[in-house]
């Protein structure tokens, strides 16, 4: 690609700009207010100034770019881009954790309140929470004051269950799927736990509180009773919660502590002047990436799958982008969102805290890592810290399907771009030693190799096993004519950990954190290995099984496979959803379905 003549077309407009390398992968991803002024100035004579662009831009050889209609649409664009691509050069939003949610079910009759750790677009969702004993606690409160349906039957289509669960019986559930429940009625309840959770606390506590006291001047006393116990489960959730004064209005918190490839980032939520909770991301980012663009690059990927936005945004520094970003919450928001650095008084606290609370996570997650590798340099009498660990598995059933893993640690922590496995190609029957050698052979092909992932070389590579895996596996790297890779293997029985100097194994305590990073490392390639195999072998059934049904050939045969996967998909399809493949007519399905039985 001629990239000046692609830089003298750009357009003067706001946009998204990729980066691509000379496999065609995209390496970089970015927004601009003008996509010629922005672009050329990766290629100017002064250029960026940042290292990580002098290293980036040689290996630029085609630029994209999509013209938007404002920089609010490239922040979107440019967030869904990275999520989808995530590019080596770009700053990359890790969940460290899938984070729990309150959802409530509104897309169903009588809706349910649950946790859950997925979001859709039919329901509503109230977090994420840091804490899943906590989202349990406001869930069973919640009950407790407003009695909801826990269960997924089917409710409202005339079918009722012949009793009810253990919450009717507690006084937790109107049992709508055994019962005659007002849905009116109930969608109060609903409707008084969405304002609760949207952190209208006071005003639902003082409304049971007005009903209460009401039905206590009416007699109604059990009625009040059952008011009384709904409060006292409110303020239980309420009063756990520290209290800010954030001027009445919903308050995130966000301060990011950085290392030299990673930042945590550390959000408070603050709704109606409570601490409702706090949550901690990983980054994954550049050497030399400025503060403003790790908070611009976190802002716009967080929001733009968060379930709440809130009025204000209290940041340490301005991000990068911020009118823009403020423009875009708005938008999403339905209502406006300001950004803001505050420079004393309360909110300058609170960003304190959250910046206590990131340099604390930080510190821990760098102290870890750097006690494993560090305790892992001195057992092994290294040079230096592996940056990158390689482990290697053999898997196999009876002699079939054998296949090995290839993980990868950087930083003692997994790399799962760069797994691979490999199907054992030159072996017969069982035979983990040549198995084991097969693989590292064609693994050592691609050492130094264009390619960013399996090319790169490896600090230290680790071989599941004993003595003889490690001998094998040393030998393949040797006659590849691999040097400078420290290799070592660990045998699971005993844990003991096999080196190229020695006859004698190397046996740690088992609360050794070399050790037990070694066991990650042997345990990950031994899962990625199993679940390969696992595949392998529900492939080549699901053949078997479909090859034997009359009316099925290749293409059919084929167009069940892409559709369904494995054999125990298609026992658990209906005949409509067989008959909905190409080719696959309902006599069929019902054949099929015949062949190879029910799923249940």
């Amino acid at each position: 690609m001629d990239l000046q003549k692609t830089l003298a077309n750009l357009p003067e407009q706001p946009g998204v700009y990729i980066y691509k390398n000379a496999e065609g992968q995209v390496i970089y991803v970015g927004k601009a207010a003008s996509l010629k002024n922005r672009v050329k100035q990766y290629f100017s004579a002064s250029g960026d100034g940042r290292a990580t662009v002098e290293k980036m831009v040689p290996q630029i050889e085609q630029i994209d770019f999509v013209v938007t209609g404002s920089v609010q649409d490239a922040l979107l664009l440019e967030c869904n881009l990275i999520k989808k691509y995530l590019p080596k050069y770009n700053i990359l939003l890790k969940d460290n954790k899938t984070y729990p949610y309150i959802c409530v079910s509104t897309s169903q009759k009588y809706p349910r309140v649950f946790s859950t750790r997925h979001t859709n677009n039919k329901d509503m969702f109230f977090g994420p929470y840091s804490s899943a004993n906590d989202v349990r606690a406001s869930v069973d409160a919640l009950r407790k004051a407003f009695p909801f349906r826990s269960c997924n039957k089917e409710v409202g289509n005339g079918k009722k269950a012949k009793r009810p669960c253990l919450f009717y019986g507690l006084g937790e559930c109107p049992a709508p799927c055994a019962y005659d429940v007002p849905e009116e009625e109930y969608n109060k309840n609903i409707k008084c736990i969405i304002d609760f959770l949207k952190g209208k606390e006071n005003d639902v506590i003082d409304d049971l509180t007005s009903q209460m006291m009401e039905a206590s001047e009416n007699l109604e006393f059990e009625r009040a009773a059952k008011l009384r116990n709904s409060v006292f489960a409110l303020r239980s959730l309420e009063e756990r919660r520290q209290v800010f004064d954030t001027d009445g209005k919903n308050t995130d918190v966000i301060a990011v502590a950085v290392s030299v490839n990673t930042a945590y980032a550390v959000l408070l939520s603050i709704r109606d002047g409570k601490l409702l909770n706090a949550v901690d991301f990983v980054l994954k980012k550049q050497s030399d990436d400025e503060a403003s663009q790790i908070l611009s690059s976190y802002i716009s990927q967080y929001y733009s799958s968060a379930t709440d936005i809130p009025h204000e945004i209290i940041v340490e520094v301005m991000p990068e982008f911020a009118e823009e970003l403020e423009q875009w919450l708005t938008q999403m928001r339905g209502a406006s969102v300001n950004i803001v650095c505050p420079q004393r008084g309360e909110k300058k606290q609170l960003m304190l805290l959250a910046k206590k609370n990131a340099v604390q996570k930080l510190n821990s997650h760098v102290d870890v890592r750097n006690a494993e590798l560090e305790q892992l340099v001195q057992v092994l009498g290294l040079k230096s810290q592996p940056k990158r660990i390689e482990g290697f598995d053999i898997s196999h059933l009876q002699g079939t399907n054998t296949v090995s893993s290839m993980v990868v640690f950087e930083d003692g922590k997994p790399k799962k771009s760069d797994y691979r496995h490999f199907k054992i190609k030159t072996v017969e029957n069982i035979d983990d030693f040549r198995s084991m050698h097969e693989t590292l052979s064609r693994r050592f092909m691609h050492i130094d190799e264009g390619d960013e992932k399996f090319g790169a070389k490896p600090d230290l590579i680790l071989i599941d096993g004993g003595k003889g895996q490690l001998h094998f596996a040393y030998e393949a790297m040797c006659q590849m004519g691999i040097t400078g890779i420290e290799m070592i293997s660990l045998a699971e029985k005993n844990e003991e950990i096999y080196t190229l100097y020695s006859n004698d194994p190397i046996v740690l305590p088992r609360d050794n954190k070399a050790l037990q990073l070694l066991q990650r490392v042997r345990d990950e390639a031994h899962r990625f290995a199993i679940t390969y195999n696992k595949l392998l072998r529900e492939k080549t059934s699901l053949i078997s099984v479909i090859e034997d049904v009359p009316g099925v050939g290749p293409k059919k045969r084929r167009a069940l496979m892409q559709h369904f996967k494995t054999v125990g998909d298609i026992r658990k399809a209906t005949p409509e959803e067989l008959a909905s493949v190409d080719g696959i007519n309902m006599a069929l399905a019902l054949k099929i379905k015949e062949y190879v039985g029910d799923g249940e």
